[in-house]
């Protein structure tokens, strides 16, 4: 009976973590949404075609971001408290690798023409670069508690938002040399990089008493201060879409949307929403405390569809 019992025991276990390591299989000829959902550690599969929920993903790990690697079938979970990035297949839907890079990543962004991955590292505040497979290839240090990232392809220059300093720090893509620091408001967080018309667009969450109402825009050329457009309030999300600049303000969940560095209308949207993205002729909302993604009609400016999704939608992942 003993025997029969421990045969049992270790059945269940045994069927407890199959099912624990079978994922949802993504086709690899579908192009999707993903919303990562940091409140339950799960991911939200939207079908880009239909906007109809196709797969969740409940991996119950302490993720706040997720990036898709260049050959379109992996995808890399990370976190600030995580030791280390997990890299998933979509195709077979199971973890496939685990890159040991230790903690205190906020933020991953493909450079270089995909051909690397620049980690934001606040434990130690670098920018640190690392090959497809995982493997360090070089680090710099920077201001304190950097944030966010955006890289100038047409320049090859990387620029890092230091949260806890009054800072920009300009780095050439390939050898992180910095080249530039650029003086900016306090507890700044968010940054797009208008290439063809020399701006930088910075946002800001703000800190204690302090809370950010404005988007600042400095000049890529000489750093200085271009304009300032009132957008309350904590405006930390760009996305620029044909002419326009569209402004997500998490504190008063509001986008705004922007013609020639001027305000043609504006959209009480979700609850504290966090990040939006193009999907082929529309925008996708994540609205983080509403468990819901919003598909707003870019020229109307209406909200279209709402999708729920898992806890906390945090970021968003489109694979076209």
């Amino acid at each position: 009976m003993k025997k029969i019992g421990i045969v049992f025991l270790l059945s269940v276990l045994l069927i407890a973590g199959c099912q624990q390591d079978t994922l949802a299989a993504i086709p690899s000829d579908t192009s999707f949404v993903a919303s990562v959902n940091i409140k339950d550690g799960s991911i939200s599969f939207v079908n880009s075609e239909n906007m109809q929920i196709m797969a969740e993903w409940d991996i119950h790990k302490p993720f706040t971001g997720a990036i898709l690697l260049p050959n379109h079938d992996q995808i890399a979970l990370y976190g600030k408290q995580m030791s280390s990035i997990l890299v998933y297949s979509l195709s077979k839907g199971k973890l496939i690798d685990e890159w040991q890079v230790g903690e205190g990543i906020v933020m991953i962004s493909a450079i270089n023409g995909g051909k690397e991955l620049a980690l934001v590292d606040q434990l130690t505040n670098s920018i640190r670069i690392i090959s497809l497979q995982g493997k360090q290839l070089r680090s710099v240090k920077v201001g304190d508690k950097p944030i966010s990232i955006h890289e100038d392809q047409r320049t090859k220059h990387l620029y890092v938002v230091n949260f806890n300093d009054n800072k920009i720090t300009v780095l050439q893509s390939n050898t992180l040399k910095t080249t530039k620091e650029i003086n900016i408001n306090p507890f700044s967080t968010g940054i797009m990089i208008r290439s063809q018309e020399k701006q930088i667009w910075v946002g800001g969450h703000g800190k204690g008493n302090h809370i950010e109402d404005n988007v600042h825009i400095y000049s890529t050329e000489s750093g200085e201060l271009m304009k300032t457009l009132r957008t309350p309030s904590m405006p930390i999300h760009f996305l620029s879409y044909k002419d326009n600049v569209y402004i997500v303000s998490h504190g008063t969940s509001t986008v705004y949307k922007y013609k020639d560095m001027n305000q043609v209308a504006s959209l009480k949207v979700g609850v504290n929403p966090f990040e939006m993205k193009r999907v082929k002729e529309k925008l996708v909302l994540a609205s983080y405390d509403s468990n819901e993604l919003h598909v707003i009609d870019p020229e109307k400016f209406i909200v279209e569809k709402t999708i729920k999704v898992g806890k906390g939608p945090f970021q968003l992942v489109i694979r076209e």
